[in-house]
């Protein structure tokens, strides 16, 4: 199986771009999950490049911790275009209600780290 880290970038910080997928790579390091993570290399131009990732990866992983427009646009495209599965991570400090233009584009909406490790391994059992 291998994982799309996709969650905001623009106008956020390095800590917020990178401190949560690093975590969460770790995590799937351990399980021995292959991830892309598109931040490895901020390109000026990248949605050809993460459509193209996209296409090779088996689940995305969305942190919707803050709006964010290419992160939905890549959910949309994941779910119904590719038909694949779409984790929503709504890490703790959000505080909205994601609409249902979102939910709707989703496998499972979970809350922590620990919940995106089982939701995989759901979704691992599944596409097995």
């Amino acid at each position: 199986m291998k994982v799309y880290l996709g969650g905001a970038v623009h106008d956020s910080s390095q800590e917020e771009i990178h401190s949560w997928r690093e975590f969460l790579k770790e995590q799937l390091r351990a399980i021995e999950i292959e991830w892309f993570d598109p931040t490895m290399e901020l390109i000026r131009y990248p949605v050809e490049r993460d459509l193209q990732e996209l296409q090779g990866c088996d689940v995305m992983i969305a942190n919707l911790w803050k709006h964010s427009p290419g992160t939905y646009m890549e959910m949309f495209y994941m779910y119904r275009i590719l038909g694949r599965p779409v984790v929503i991570y709504l890490m703790a400090l959000v505080d909205y209600a994601p609409s249902p233009w979102v939910t709707e584009n989703s496998t499972y909406i979970v809350y922590s780290p620990k919940e995106v490790v089982w939701a995989l391994q759901q979704l691992w059992r599944k596409i097995d």
